[in-house]
């Protein structure tokens, strides 16, 4: 029990210094061309992934009242050749009035959240457009629906609906599957309770919490079979092979599921991660990008690179502490992108040899 108690102590600390104001402490922009350069000016940036047609980055801000209230949604521009992370502008927050003229998802979410906390998202970007999908701790546990418009200054968001989540369960991470499908991993069954800290403990023990749930828009939300995990966290999807990948967050490790055509789930192996596996990214050679953090000092961090075909994994960095509690990394072609749970910044490097 000794490291569990010493991870939840590290992990109310940092909670209490939020609480305190440490997001109001200094913030120092960090230019390093060797090693991490960071931005300032966030709330929690939690997650975080690469716009490739738009040279930019879409972040997840939970805001320091989160649950309650506070975040948003921003964009990150990136000179991609020069690894520098460039303006920071807020493109959605609780309030904002840009409504899509065709609504998805649930025919009963009818309006945009009035207190929103973003947390984990997904981009798909196709011809047709791109979409934006990312859960919502607010007033709603939900997915919300998001089309991403316009080029350079003009970019903005303008949402489209949501998938409510039923009683009982939380989202972490989702993906977005190009027929409308998503997939969430529901990690815990509330995050507002006692639940919270005893699912926490349970994870940190290897017992299940969670599992990942599939909605559609004809069938709506359903438990996948045999998906249960110790808090399920990122989650990435493969449409040419049919494959989820679910990291696994007590047991450190990444799942690799395959999806059948008759909606059934199959395990198909898993990828040992050093630390506690958060967020995943698709990397452009189709790699996976997971970031978390050391399970011994929460406010430390490592990344790793998984492929899936050759079955390895590729320590990139390790026990690092630039930026606290570093949850996601996302591929930016020459560097990272970093994202962080208990920082006000996010961070670029380039990629190690």
């Amino acid at each position: 029990m000794r490291q569990p108690a010493l991870f939840l102590l590290l992990l109310a600390y940092r909670v209490v210094a939020v609480a305190a104001g440490e997001a109001d402490l200094p913030c120092e922009r960090i230019d390093n061309p060797t090693g991490l350069s960071t931005l300032c000016g966030f709330a929690k940036p939690e997650d975080l992934q690469f716009v490739r047609s738009r040279s930019a980055v879409i972040v997840s801000e939970q805001g320091w009242k989160a649950p309650i209230s506070g975040g948003s949604i921003s964009i990150v521009d990136v000179d991609t050749r020069a690894v520098r992370l460039g303006r920071k502008r807020t493109v959605w927050a609780a309030g904002s009035a840009t409504i899509s003229r065709k609504l998805v998802g649930d025919p009963e979410c009818k309006a945009p959240p009035t207190e929103f906390s973003p947390h984990g998202l997904s981009v798909l970007e196709r011809r047709s457009g791109i979409h934006l999908a990312i859960v919502n701790h607010g007033e709603r546990e939900s997915v919300e629906l998001f089309d991403v418009l316009g080029k350079g200054d003009d970019i903005r968001l303008a949402w489209r609906g949501c998938a409510l989540l039923p009683p009982d369960t939380v989202a972490n991470d989702v993906a977005i599957h190009s027929d409308g499908r998503l997939f969430i991993s529901n990690y815990a069954p509330s995050t507002r309770d006692k639940r919270a800290l005893t699912s926490l403990f349970a994870a940190l023990r290897g017992e299940i919490t969670g599992d990942v749930m599939e909605w559609s828009p004809k069938g709506g939300w359903r438990h996948l079979a045999d998906t249960g995990g110790a808090m399920p966290n990122g989650i990435v999807i493969d449409e040419k092979r049919n494959r989820l990948f679910v990291a696994e967050l007590g047991k450190q490790r990444v799942v690799e599921f395959e999806i059948k055509s008759d909606g059934s789930v199959t395990r198909r192996g898993e990828f040992a991660f050093r630390d506690m596996a958060d967020d995943l990214n698709w990397t452009m050679r189709g790699t996976i990008l997971v970031g978390g953090q050391v399970r011994k000092a929460p406010t430390q961090w490592s990344v790793a690179e998984i492929d899936p075909k050759a079955g390895t994994v590729r320590s990139l960095f390790e026990e690092r502490s630039e930026i606290h509690s570093v949850t996601t990394a996302t591929d930016v072609g020459d560097g990272i992108v970093f994202g962080s749970t208990g920082d006000q910044r996010i961070a670029i490097a380039r990629w190690p040899h």
